[in-house]
């Protein structure tokens, strides 16, 4: 059997992201001073997608590092990209300079606590003039693991949290109230994060858009994910293109940039 082709690929959508992460990454002996490298270390990077914004070296001989990448890089590439390009520049004093294991925070400009808050008033911010339609809405509320998107999780030799926020806009801004597609919409979504091993939070399903907090696999870049499910969605209805050519992605986690800042100037 041939499977649909993808109505929503990376050369038809354009993004709009915020995305961030605290990556921490443990050297093998005691490291030269970042005065040497974080220069030429930031303009390696850029070619992969992946800037370097901040720099602690702490007593333990760890890098903590506050970078942001681009929604095609899989969190695995900007540590390869990280360490990889490090490795050479320090290569002359320590061949050898990292261990295998790192750890890798999603951050963004709001914690999830506020994240969370957000997406749940989505249907009180947009309401409808019908009570009937907006009981519809409010019934069609996503409210799943909320504690779990808060913890750390374990990838081979990474402890991380990855967490996205998603939000797809209507085409057109056309304004969908139709149960049977609403319905199938959220059933879709929860089916989605179920095949591929996401944790959902929070999702709130509104007449011309809708928005999910997700926890995913390390291995997915957010781009994969936006494309993934505004895909599955447009199957859900026949393989409509019910949403714009684009998406919004951004990184959260219990932790906010300002917070993470201030831990790396410590």
């Amino acid at each position: 059997m041939s499977h649909p082709q993808p109505i929503y690929t990376a050369d038809n959508c354009k993004a709009a992201y915020q995305l961030n992460w605290s990556l921490t990454v443990f050297w093998n002996a005691s490291p030269p001073p970042d005065s040497e490298w974080l220069s030429p270390l930031r303009e390696a990077t850029k070619p992969d997608g992946v800037h370097l914004l901040e720099h602690r070296l702490t007593d333990t001989n760890a890098s903590q590092f506050l970078i942001s990448t681009h929604p095609e890089t899989a969190p695995p590439d900007a540590v390869r990209s990280v360490k990889g390009r490090l490795q050479y520049l320090v290569r002359g004093k320590i061949p050898k300079a990292f261990r295998r294991n790192y750890g890798l925070w999603s951050v963004g400009g709001a914690n999830w606590n506020t994240i969370d808050r957000y997406i749940a008033d989505q249907t009180r911010h947009h309401p409808m003039a019908d009570p009937r339609v907006q009981e519809q809405f409010e019934a069609l509320a996503i409210d799943g693991d909320k504690e779990a998107l808060a913890q750390p999780r374990t990838s081979g030799h990474a402890q991380f949290c990855y967490n996205l926020h998603l939000v797809f806009v209507g085409r057109d801004r056309g304004f969908e109230v139709r149960p049977r597609v609403l319905e199938a919409r959220r059933a879709m979504l929860l089916a989605v994060a179920s095949k591929k091993g996401h944790l959902i939070g929070t999702g709130r399903i509104v007449a011309d858009h809708l928005h999910v907090a997700l926890g995913c696999r390390l291995s997915e870049s957010p781009q994969e994910v936006a494309l993934a499910y505004m895909n599955n969605l447009a199957y859900a209805v026949g393989m409509k293109p019910v949403f714009q050519y684009g998406f919004y992605a951004g990184t959260f986690s219990r932790y906010d940039l300002d917070a993470i800042r201030r831990r790396l100037r410590e």
